[in-house]
């Protein structure tokens, strides 16, 4: 501010990364709180800690370093650089391991995930979109085993077809999956379909929506 006063406004790199930092240490300092507030003692609460601060410092001296790098005095871009990393940069963000940890935490059902979903709306019913993919999610966990036994017949060529349709019958007429598990695998594989469909229109749709208004009826209900 000493150096440029209202010039800083005007360059708005430079004045985005000191919003960026400022953007950081919020999250960081919410994340610290809710920890002390809601948080448990146990490694999902304190991997989810770990992520969100490795995360923030690293985007903090990202952000200052593009400031300094930029800074119109070069030698007093160099001062700011040297007072504020004497030794250097030292946070590299969250790494692939802890990544894992939180995701497999949060794709299993928990006390930790109940907690991280609480204050999110989650529908129940088949028009609602966060309720398609949390019975997608329900039917997974359920058939899990039997999903990856079926996975692994297909890349395995022991369930041939070009459709999930066909794939199962070879899985049962093969003795890879019975009966039973092929419907609980078709079940959860229309729920995941379903939750993952994008909104289509025909051709004729798009040329006279008013006409053809029926097509349409399922993204409404939806979106109701």
């Amino acid at each position: 501010m000493g150096m440029l006063g209202g010039e800083l406004k005007k360059k708005e790199l430079l004045s985005a990364r000191l919003g960026d930092v400022l953007s950081e240490l919020y999250f960081g300092s919410a994340t610290l709180k809710y920890f002390y507030d809601e948080g448990k003692e146990e490694p999902e609460d304190i991997a989810h800690l770990q992520y969100v601060m490795d995360e923030c410092l690293h985007k903090i001296e990202e952000s200052f370093d593009g400031f300094f790098r930029n800074f119109p005095n070069k030698f007093v871009g160099g001062a700011m650089r040297v007072l504020v990393f004497p030794t250097g940069r030292r946070h590299k963000g969250a790494s692939d391991k802890l990544i894992n940890a939180l995701g497999n935490a949060i794709l299993e059902p928990s006390a930790f995930r109940d907690r991280m979903t609480a204050n999110i709306y989650l529908g129940t019913s088949a028009n609602s979109a966060t309720g398609r993919m949390e019975r997608a999610f329900n039917k997974l966990v359920e058939v899990e085993s039997v999903y990856d036994k079926f996975a692994k017949a297909v890349a395995k060529g022991e369930a041939e077809g070009f459709t999930v349709d066909a794939q199962l019958k070879s899985a049962v007429a093969n003795g890879v999956l019975t009966d039973t598990e092929a419907r609980k695998v078709k079940e959860y594989d229309d729920l995941r379909y379903d939750a993952i469909l994008t909104d289509a229109f025909t051709k004729e749709y798009l040329r006279d929506p008013v006409n053809h208004k029926h097509e349409d009826k399922r993204l409404e209900s939806r979106v109701a």
